[in-house]
């Protein structure tokens, strides 16, 4: 089953209104686990490492992982250790140690997810992950990017600010709360006032995209309450999820309670691989790399609709301080000849007439993705409260 995305997400995410909200699925590559796997591990190390009475009571919770019950496995595997967190917090500690590239299970296809979701133009990057892969790749190729971590006060302006923005919800010390169960999730992030406006205010001002992500059930019941507060009006949300029996048994809840669109894909092999088809095209959405004239325009538009919308919007983006004459919209010449270097989006655009160009330019408007002063005859990319 091919990958079936939305046009409407290709124009948002090139319009700079999406934020990526990762999961523990995209750093699998790099051979950190999944929140499934992650409960297995730590099981296995507990066993190793624990008390006669603690192993006695993992039997439990290795029923519950073989019944695929891993909430339950991650509440009880906390609840033995309540008193004595050190052996969890040891195992995730070595779990997720930094590891140099050369010892990543995949390396070639880790750096090109890192590639793929720091080349797209998010208004920012969330993850709850314990892993450093993504930030040391946001300081190279991204460094005006503002960077969070944990539930600091900066968290404040990091919507308002108009930078994009990484924050690692989890924060950088390892002797923070851990976060393994629902519960745990919930106290750590939900019921601390700080994360918890900072995650409203996101889902009221962006479109979240899911990647790697089970979408946790706190997060739908934010979205819930949220759609409901405010009358099923709040920006739609895209989720990137296997198609699973699970998952499609939550279709009804992620679509029409928490507005948010479910994106199947199959999963057959456990490979997540269309999950690198859906960072590969996103990445297009931007300005064009040198990787992107290795393919021809057709064969790249018939893999992915609302490419247009996305190079329109790339175009003015980069042209000198943002802004864009209307009137270089009038023709072919004009718009290619607008600003130096507006050439190069020409393979992508070429093939289109002036009218359908212009008809795009004003649905962009229309939609409040580009800004338009007419009097002064400029068009610009409207930012989220501009």
């Amino acid at each position: 089953m091919p990958l079936d995305i939305p046009e409407l997400l290709w124009t948002r995410i090139a319009a700079r209104r999406c934020v990526a909200f990762i999961g523990a699925g995209f750093s699998a590559p790099a051979g950190y686990p999944t929140w499934s796997a992650l409960i297995s591990t730590l099981v296995d190390q507990c066993e190793m490492n624990g008390t006669n009475e603690v192993r006695s009571e993992l039997v439990r919770t290795r029923e519950l992982i073989k019944a695929q019950n891993y909430a339950g496995a991650a509440h009880l595997l906390r609840l033995l250790h309540a008193h004595n967190p050190t052996p969890l917090r040891d195992g995730l500690r070595s779990t997720f140690a930094n590891k140099p590239e050369e010892a990543w299970s995949d390396p070639n296809r880790m750096r090109k997810r890192l590639t793929r979701l720091t080349n797209t133009p998010w208004a920012g990057i969330v993850t709850t992950n314990y892993d450093d892969l993504i930030e040391p790749k946001i300081a190279v190729c991204r460094p005006t990017w503002v960077i969070v971590h944990g539930a600091r006060p900066l968290l404040g302006s990091t919507l308002y600010k108009g930078f994009p923005f990484f924050v690692k919800l989890h924060g950088d010390d390892w002797d923070s709360e851990l976060v393994l169960s629902s519960d745990d999730y919930h106290r750590t992030y939900l019921a601390n006032a700080l994360v918890t406006t900072f995650l409203e205010a996101l889902m009221l001002s962006y479109h979240l995209v899911f990647i790697g992500s089970s979408v946790e059930d706190e997060i739908l019941r934010a979205r819930i309450r949220l759609n409901y507060y405010f009358s099923k009006q709040i920006p739609q949300s895209y989720a990137l999820l296997a198609d699973t029996s699970y998952n499609r048994n939550r279709e009804h809840l992620l679509r029409v309670e928490s507005n948010i669109e479910p994106i199947f894909y199959n999963n057959t092999n456990g490979k997540h691989e269309l999950m690198d088809e859906f960072l590969e095209l996103a990445s297009t959405c931007g300005d064009p790399t040198p990787e992107d004239f290795e393919q021809t325009p057709t064969a790249k538009n018939e893999k992915k609709t609302g490419r247009t919308n996305s190079k329109i919007l790339a175009l003015v983006a980069a042209a000198p301080g943002g802004r864009l004459k209307l009137s270089a919209f009038n023709n072919s010449f004009s718009l290619f000849s607008a600003y130096n270097g507006a050439e190069r989006f020409t393979p992508y655009l070429e093939h289109h007439s002036s009218y359908e160009i212009r008809s795009r330019l004003e649905y962009l408007i229309s939609v409040g993705y580009l800004k338009c002063n007419r009097a002064a005859g400029l068009v610009e990319i409207a930012r989220p409260g501009s």
